[in-house]
């Protein structure tokens, strides 16, 4: 049967889908945002991490969907570097606010370019790993 003789299918299911995948992910970006940069060092920045989570989650969802060749899969936050990323954020900006001082301005973009940079690390991983596999990273 082909898409011109198929019945139209209802677009109720995927919303229904689709809003529920919100729901997680705005969970997810709030929840790791707030253990990432949970303690009493980074405190005053939560509020900033859980609109990055958050929009970082809705970035890799988009990408993910549109360049994907399992057009059925969805991706989002995973819960397994948080812990990892939690201890090495405490570490860093207590090692910071030792060596600058209390109040140091340099606090949050270095932890911010620290996520950025780890992020952007663990994705040339893969790609390397995928194209090193023979494999098309970007199969559509």
């Amino acid at each position: 049967m082909n898409a011109a003789s198929s019945p139209p299918k209802s677009i109720a299911p995927n919303l229904i889908a689709a809003g529920l995948c919100a729901v997680v992910a705005i969970a997810y970006a709030g929840s790791f945002g707030r253990l990432i940069f949970g303690g009493p060092l980074l405190e005053p920045f939560v509020g900033r991490a859980i609109v990055t989570a958050l929009v970082s989650s809705i970035v890799v969802m988009v990408v993910l969907a549109w360049k994907s060749s399992f057009y059925f899969t969805l991706g989002g936050p995973d819960s397994n570097p948080v812990a990892i990323l939690a201890f090495t954020f405490a570490a860093m900006s207590g090692e910071i606010l030792r060596n600058a001082g209390a109040g140091a301005a340099g606090l949050l973009p270095t932890v911010l370019l620290f996520l950025f940079l780890s992020s952007l690390g663990c994705g040339v991983m893969l790609y390397a790993l995928g194209v090193g596999m023979g494999q098309d990273p970007m199969n559509e």
